[in-house]
């Protein structure tokens, strides 16, 4: 179990302010979408997101699944599409639970 920082808790800012501010406040680990770290990813390879996490001594034991069941159903097929890679970089992270 970790104690995890939320990233609605801070509100504005970019995903790396989050990551700053987890940090500095000594949060080991947090909780937020995977999207900018699978853009990273995608950007700069494999080693890209793990680093970002790793440099600042964070871990993300859950993530929230990118599928949008609360719309319609375009929007939620349009996400789904997109799931198995997010799932995909999450896994490499070593998360194991998506959040719905």
């Amino acid at each position: 179990m970790f104690a995890c920082l939320n990233r609605a808790t801070l509100g504005e800012g970019s995903f790396d302010q989050f990551l700053d501010a987890a940090h500095a406040a000594g949060w080991p680990a947090v909780e937020a979408g995977v999207e900018p770290l699978v853009e990273l990813d995608t950007q700069k390879g494999p080693h890209a997101a793990a680093d970002t996490l790793k440099k600042r001594n964070l871990v993300m034991p859950a993530f929230f699944a990118s599928p949008q069941w609360r719309n319609d159903e375009a929007e939620f097929e349009k996400t789904l599409a997109n799931f198995p890679r997010h799932v995909e970089v999450a896994s490499r992270l070593g998360v194991k639970v998506a959040l719905a």
